[in-house]
């Protein structure tokens, strides 16, 4: 910029990130979301924002290193997913919440979850203003988690629900903040 150039406001930035309203319609939350963020990473980067309210989202999505001829992880057979993360993307809320649909794990039938996942070496990556629901209440993940002889590792049986998730032979990231934000699982 030029010296004749005007400072902005954190909120004049925010009102220029793209929206996940803008992506919501006949796609699933959950893949609003997705694509909020492939189309801020296909620019190179920048800011995904969520508007006050809760979004309510599935982990449907196969680990690509938990299907059959995969790496496989000591954390179970199976892991899905609701959202890969890319590189360079911030993830900015109005204090909305992502919350996970009940019913995907059951005392019957655990699952594997993660909200947000990813495989890759990921850089530069934001997460502010956001409440991260995991509805324990609705998803319940072992039947023994109250059977207070076995060890805990026994009474979970290494089962994983995780808002943020990096998994396998390169799954890591580097520069993440983390801001304001709020993890809950409601027992």
């Amino acid at each position: 910029a030029g010296t004749d150039a005007e400072p902005r406001t954190a909120e004049s930035k925010l009102r220029e990130a793209v929206s996940v309203q803008d992506f919501m319609g006949t796609l699933s939350t959950a893949e609003a979301i997705q694509a909020a963020i492939d189309a801020v990473s296909a620019a190179g980067g920048g800011t995904v924002y969520f508007p006050n309210g809760e979004y309510v989202v599935e982990p449907d999505q196969p680990a690509a290193g938990y299907l059959s001829g995969g790496t496989g992880s000591p954390f179970g057979e199976t892991l899905k997913y609701a959202i890969e993360m890319k590189s360079n993307v911030a993830l900015v809320g109005d204090m909305a919440v992502i919350k996970v649909a009940g019913g995907v794990s059951t005392d019957t039938a655990p699952q594997n979850f993660a909200v947000f996942y990813s495989e890759e070496a990921l850089s530069n990556l934001q997460f502010r203003n956001i409440i991260f629901d995991m509805n324990g209440q609705n998803n319940k993940f072992s039947a023994q988690r109250a059977n207070e002889t076995l060890t805990q590792e026994n009474r979970y049986k290494r089962l994983h629900q995780a808002a943020i998730f990096f998994e396998g032979e390169f799954g890591k990231a580097d520069n993440v903040t983390i801001q304001n934000c709020t993890f809950k699982n409601g027992a």
